[in-house]
C-alpha cells in the first residue's frame, strides 16, 4: 500500500519479501530512517513469523524493531523483543530499555515498567535517572504518590541524583492529587538542588492556584518565572492569556490590589494586541472596592479603547466601592472632572457607574446633578442605563411623580424602556402599595414586546399570596388571584412559543401569532390575534376548578363586576353563567390593545380606594 508522500512501501504479506537477515536489516533501517515506525514494527513481525524458511534476525534488526515499538507505543511487542534478547544471552542496551519504558509509561502500564527495571538489575545494568523518571511518571499519572516516594528513596540508595524532569514530575503528581504542601516542598528541593526550575513547572503551579482561586505564593512564583525565562532563554509569553484571566479573578476575590495591577501590567506587556474584557472588569472591581478609582478608570479606558462595551452589570465591585458613602462618589466625580479638564477622554461607563452609585444610595439630588453633568460637562449622550439610574433614584426616594418627566426625556433621546426599566417601575409601584398598577405595568411591557423577568413575576406573586388570605378585602383577594393566574398563563404560553411552536410550524399546524419571528409575541390566549395553544387548553382544568365569579380575561386584566357578599353564591353563579358570553363581548370591546407608548399604564379604578397624588400621577 502507499504510505506517506505517495511512495510505494513493501506489502506486508509474508516472508517472501526478504530471504535472509541482511535483507531484513537493510529494509528495517530504510523504514526507520524514513520514520515509518508503524510499518517498520509490522514488517518485522511479518518477516519473523513462523514459516518453513524462517531465519533468526541479527542484533541490528532487534535494535530497529525495539526503537520502532517505542515510537509507536507498542509496549507488549517491545517487551517481547527484549525478552527474546535476554533468553539468547544478549544484554540489551539501556536505550532499548528506555524506549520500551517510555511506551509503557505513556500507556499507563505501571506493572510492566517495574518488571523492566527489575530485569535491568538482573542483567547487571544500573537504571539511569531517565529510566526512573519514566517509572515515576507512570506512578504519578495513576496517583500512586506513596510508591513514587519509595522510588525516590531507591534512587538515593542507588546513588542516582534526581534531575529537572524528576522534580517536575513529582510536583505535577502532588498537584494532581491535591497535595499542594508536598508539591511546594518538592519545588523547594528542586530549587535548592538545581538553582532554578523550568518555567513550565512554575506555570503548572500557577494554574493549580488559579483553579483553586488562591493567591498564595503567586507574586513569588511570578518573580521566579521571570528568572527562569531568562535562564533558559525562552520567550516572554510563558503564561497563557487564559491563566492571566484566572489569576486576575482570584486576585479580585481576595481584594489584592497590588497583585491585580501587577498581573494586568504583565498581561498588557506580553499581549498588547489582545485585551480580555472580563479580566479587566475583575481588576477594575478589585481596585474600585478598595477605593483606587483612578486605576480602575484607567483600566476601563483601555477596555473601551480596545472596542469593549462595558455595562453596569460588569462593574458591581466598583459600584459597591462608590456606594460606601456620598464622599466616595463625589471623589470619583471630581476625578473624572479633572481628567476631562486635562484633555483625557472620559467615557460613558465611568459616568454611568457614578450615576448608579448615587441612585443606589437614594440621593436623588446627586443623581440628577450627575445626569445633567453627563450631557453638559462631559458632552456625552445618556444611554438606557443612565435613565434606569434615574428610575432607581425615584424608587429609592419615593418621588414617583418624576417618572413622567423621565419618560419624556427618554423619548427625546429616542430611547425606549427595557426589561430593567419595567422591573424597577413595577417594584416601585409594588413597594408603595399599588399592586394593581404594578400588574398593569407588566401588561404594558408585554404589549411592547418586553416580557416580565422571573424576579418581577416572583415579586408580584409573593404579594398576591398574601392578598388571597380570607382576612383580606374582597377586591385585594380578586387581584391576588388575578396575579397568580397571570403568572401561570404567562409560563404556559411561553413554553408553547419556545418549545412547541417551531414543531407545529414545520408540520403546517402552527399559528402566526405564536411565531418566534413576530414583532410582538402574544403570550395570552385572550389577546387580539393570539391563537389557542395546547398549554392554554391544558390549563382549562385549572380554570374549571376555580369559582366562576373569579374568571377573567388575563390579557386585558379587566376587573370583574363586584358583587355583594350578602347575596346567595349559587344565585350569583347561575346569573354569571347566563351572562358570561355577553360579558366577554363587552370586555373585549372596552379593553384597549396595549401599544408601545412612553407613558405609564392607566390604573383601573377600584371602589373604595383613596386616591393619592404622588403614585396616582405616576400611574396616569
Amino acid at each position: 500500500p502507499k504510505q506517506g508522500k505517495g511512495r510505494t512501501k513493501p506489502a506486508l504479506r509474508g516472508v517472501s519479501l526478504v530471504k535472509n537477515a541482511d535483507e531484513l536489516r537493510r529494509e528495517l533501517r530504510k523504514l526507520f530512517q524514513a520514520r515509518d515506525y508503524y510499518v517498520c514494527s509490522s514488517f518485522y513481525v511479518k518477516s519473523t513469523s513462523p514459516t518453513e524458511d524462517r531465519f533468526d534476525p541479527d542484533r541490528s534488526s532487534y535494535l530497529y524493531a525495539i526503537a520502532a515499538c517505542g515510537k509507536t507505543y507498542y509496549s507488549m511487542l517491545g517487551n517481547k523483543l527484549l525478552e527474546e534478547l535476554e533468553k539468547k544471552g544478549i544484554v540489551p542496551h539501556e536505550l532499548e530499555y528506555l524506549s520500551i519504558l517510555e511506551a509503557c509509561s505513556n500507556r499507563g502500564e505501571l506493572h510492566l515498567c517495574l518488571d523492566i527495571v527489575e530485569r535491568m538489575k538482573q542483567m547487571g545494568l544500573k537504571p539511569s535517572v531517565e529510566c526512573y523518571n519514566q517509572v515515576l511518571l507512570s506512578m504519578c499519572r495513576n496517583g500512586q504518590m506513596t510508591s513514587a516516594e519509595r522510588i525516590i528513596n531507591e534512587m538515593t540508595k542507588q546513588g542516582v541524583n534526581p534531575n529537572q524532569d524528576t522534580y517536575e514530575v513529582l510536583v505535577d503528581g502532588y498537584l494532581s492529587v491535591g497535595k499542594f504542601s508536598s508539591a511546594t516542598e518538592q519545588l523547594k528541593k528542586g530549587e535548592s538542588a538545581l538553582g532554578i526550575m523550568h518555567p513550565a513547572t512554575y506555570v503548572n503551579v500557577l494554574g493549580h492556584l488559579a483553579e483553586n482561586v488562591s493567591t498564595y505564593m503567586v507574586p513569588d512564583l511570578l518573580r521566579k518565572l521571570d528568572r527562569a525565562a531568562t535562564r533558559f532563554k525562552l520567550e516572554d509569553k510563558q503564561i497563557p492569556l487564559g491563566l492571566y484571566s484566572s489569576l486576575l479573578s482570584a486576585a479580585s476575590r481576595h481584594l489584592d490590589a497590588k497583585l491585580s495591577l501587577n498581573l494586568w501590567s504583565k498581561m498588557r506587556q506580553q499581549y498588547p494586541d489582545n485585551v480580555p474584557h472580563q479580566a479587566g472588569y475583575d481588576a477594575a472591581n478589585c481596585l474600585g472596592r478598595l477605593g483606587r478609582f483612578e486605576d480602575a478608570f484607567e483600566i476601563l479606558q483601555e477596555i473601551s479603547a480596545a472596542g469593549g462595551k462595558c455595562s453596569i452589570v460588569n462593574l458591581k465591585g466598583l459600584l459597591r466601592g462608590l456606594q460606601r458613602s456620598p464622599r466616595e462618589a463625589d471623589r470619583a466625580y471630581y476625578l473624572l472632572s479633572d481628567m476631562k479638564a486635562q484633555g483625557k477622554p472620559v467615557n460613558l461607563p465611568e459616568v454611568n457607574v457614578i450615576l448608579n452609585a448615587c441612585a443606589g444610595m437614594g440621593d436623588i439630588d446627586r443623581t440628577y446633578q450627575t445626569f445633567e453633568a453627563l450631557q453638559k460637562e462631559f458632552g456625552l449622550s445618556p444611554s438606557i442605563e443612565s435613565f434606569n439610574a434615574l428610575f432607581t433614584a425615584v424608587r429609592m426616594s419615593g418621588q414617583l411623580s418624576k417618572v413622567q418627566g423621565i419618560l419624556l426625556d427618554m423619548k427625546k433621546q429616542d430611547l425606549r424602556p427595557d426589561s430593567e426599566s419595567f422591573e424597577i417601575l413595577t417594584m416601585a409601584l409594588q413597594q408603595y402599595q399599588k399592586p394593581q398598577n404594578a400588574v398593569a405595568m407588566v401588561e404594558t411591557g408585554v404589549g411592547t414586546g418586553i416580557h416580565p423577568t422571573k424576579k418581577t413575576l416572583a415579586l408580584l406573586q409573593r404579594k398576591a399570596k398574601l392578598d388571597m388570605r380570607d382576612d383580606q378585602p374582597e377586591t385585594e383577594r380578586r387581584l391576588g388571584k388575578k396575579v397568580m393566574a397571570f403568572g401561570f398563563r404567562y409560563r404556559s404560553n411561553r413554553l408553547f412559543v419556545d418549545d412547541v411552536a417551531p414543531k407545529y410550524e414545520k408540520m403546517g399546524q402552527g399559528r402566526i401569532s405564536y411565531s418566534s419571528s413576530s414583532h410582538t409575541r402574544s403570550w395570552f390566549p385572550g389577546q387580539e390575534g393570539a391563537g389557542r395553544s395546547p398549554q392554554s387548553a391544558r390549563s382549562e382544568s385549572f380554570q374549571k376548578g376555580r369559582s366562576r365569579r373569579d374568571d377573567f380575561n388575563a390579557s386585558t386584566l379587566k376587573e370583574p363586576q363586584t358583587h355583594s357578599e350578602e347575596g346567595n353564591r349559587k344565585t350569583q353563579r347561575s346569573t354569571e353563567r347566563t351572562s358570561k358570553a355577553g360579558k366577554k363581548m363587552e370586555a373585549t370591546k372596552k379593553a384597549a390593545k396595549p401599544t408601545p407608548t412612553a407613558s405609564l399604564p392607566e390604573k383601573t379604578p377600584i371602589p373604595g380606594e383613596a386616591k393619592k397624588e404622588g403614585v396616582e400621577q405616576a400611574a396616569s
